[in-house]
């Protein structure tokens, strides 16, 4: 095992007495992904939803070798976003699934639910690697509760968040290869490879070289010195990447000062850990629902928490101390909390953050939180601190989208479809020298904020993603809009 997190042992002994897995151990992993799958689903719309994923698809299109390497060596939805972004292994997927998929929106959302599923998976690998064969259970409870986090209602349906997703499976995988017991050679350059497509998906995945230099500082083994000697092929990726990125960007990139897309920096962190640890508070969700539904509600919180109490005493009273298990190594709970620092500072270097970024921060989140739940229950000083972990999962879990809520996307979708469709059929019906058309500004964003639980960012069809839209509808035609602006559509009453 890498000494960095050598969670389990001190010596070698304990490692070679680690036992097996449960033979049904595999069943649980399956059911954990069937679970997911059944919580992912319901949020799901019919049709494209966001204001990116037209542009994207009219600007990843490619053919033949000339026009994938165009498509590459270019920024991020060039003609149609003004910011700085270069993510070609992100384009280079949405154009291949252009072209197979074409305009058809079922299985773009089927990979990325496919995605999440994974990630969900790998978090379970992830915490044996960390926390070795002796606590097993610490992945499939963190598994358990990031697959019911409402957070993948934010991400999963939106074509456009897929590198949000396949960032964090890259992470996770880089993480659990490079840091597997006896990885040799052969496990850092496949960790290295997938660390440079991760680069390419997305700039999020830049923590990759930080998180396994803090992975190998996070013991006492080795020192600086032997951190840097491990860590040192991940930074020379991320320096020739960033080259390669300042060149084809002509700078830094990101968004201009003049976007307005910029968060105070004293209110990122606070927002960063609200939405981490309660995503819908308390006070928000008394004033949104009715008495019944909040009363419903916080029985089911209690009642999960109660649950959990009792198993604590009755666990309390079973358990005899056993050599087989050795007291927990912190270096694993270090590297966590690290790793959810490494994304706050991140937050902070870019000016922004929104709810559905807390995606990413969910992944170390959910395995402390496993952790705390199973193990640090067993300590006097943990014990507190695990209940109030426990009252938060119960709550939380209430708001999962298996439960209904967060119907922003489904409703969103279905405006969005029957918008296209009218101007579809003004465009096949109108003369085929037509090129100038004049229509009603199509909402560009629904707000479902006087209810709990609600979607944070719903963005449909803007302008440029229109005119995205129609030149890959009708490549044929040159076509202008002369759009008249509507209001922001608010949800009706009752």
């Amino acid at each position: 095992m890498v000494p960095a997190l050598k969670s389990t042992c001190r010596s070698g002994e304990g490692e070679r007495a680690a036992p097996n897995l449960p033979r049904y151990f595999p069943f649980v992993v399956v059911a954990i992904a069937v679970l997911a799958l059944v919580n992912t689903l319901p949020p799901l719309p019919s049709w494209f939803v966001g204001s990116d994923v037209f542009p994207i698809l009219a600007t990843s299109t490619y053919s033949n070798a000339s026009e994938f390497f165009d498509v590459i060596k270019t920024s991020l939805m060039p003609g149609y976003f003004k910011a700085g972004f270069y993510r070609p292994v992100s384009s280079a997927i949405w154009g291949a699934e252009y072209a197979v998929w074409g305009l058809n929106p079922r299985p773009y959302i089927a990979v990325n639910v496919v995605a999440h599923m994974l990630n969900v998976i790998l978090l379970i690998p992830l915490a044996l690697v960390l926390f070795g064969r002796h606590r097993p259970w610490i992945g499939p409870v963190a598994a358990t509760i990031f697959a019911f986090l409402p957070f993948s209602a934010d991400n999963v349906p939106v074509i456009s968040r897929t590198p949000d997703i396949l960032s964090g499976t890259l992470i996770l995988a880089v993480c659990a290869i490079h840091f597997a017991p006896r990885s040799g050679r052969k496990a850092m350059w496949v960790s290295c490879l997938l660390t440079l497509f991760a680069f390419g998906i997305k700039e999020t995945a830049f923590i990759i070289p930080p998180l396994i230099t803090l992975g190998h500082l996070s013991t006492a083994e080795g020192g600086v010195r032997a951190a840097i000697r491990k860590s040192w092929p991940f930074w020379l990726i991320l320096f020739l990447f960033m080259i390669l990125r300042f060149l084809v960007l002509g700078g830094m990139g990101g968004y201009p000062e003049e976007s307005g897309r910029r968060d105070p920096l004293h209110r990122i962190p606070v927002e960063f850990l609200s939405t981490l640890l309660l995503p819908f508070g308390f006070l928000k969700t008394w004033k949104c629902e009715s008495v019944s539904s909040f009363t419903l509600r916080l029985a089911v919180s209690l009642i999960l928490f109660e649950l959990y109490s009792l198993s604590v005493r009755f666990s309390d009273r079973r358990r005899t101390p056993s050599p087989a298990h050795p007291p927990l190594h912190m270096s694993a709970v270090r590297f966590l909390l690290g790793w959810i620092a490494l994304l706050l500072l991140l937050y902070l270097g870019s000016h922004r953050f929104e709810r559905r970024y807390a995606y990413l921060a969910a992944m170390p989140g959910t395995l402390l939180i496993g952790t705390l739940l199973l193990y640090g229950v067993r300590r006097r000083k943990g014990r507190l601190i695990a209940h109030v972990a426990m009252l938060l999962v119960s709550w939380n879990f209430t708001f999962a989208p298996l439960f209904g809520g967060y119907d922003e996307w489904k409703d969103g979708a279905d405006l969005a479809s029957r918008y296209v469709q009218e101007v579809e059929k003004t465009i096949i019906g109108s003369s085929p020298d037509r090129k100038v058309f004049g229509l009603v500004e199509c909402p560009q964003t629904i707000s479902y904020r006087n209810r709990v639980p609600y979607i944070s960012d719903v963005f449909l069809l803007g302008r440029r993603s229109l005119r995205a839209y129609f030149s890959l509808r009708f490549p044929d035609r040159t076509l202008k809009f002369v759009v008249r602006p509507m209001a922001i559509t608010e949800p009706p009453e009752g």
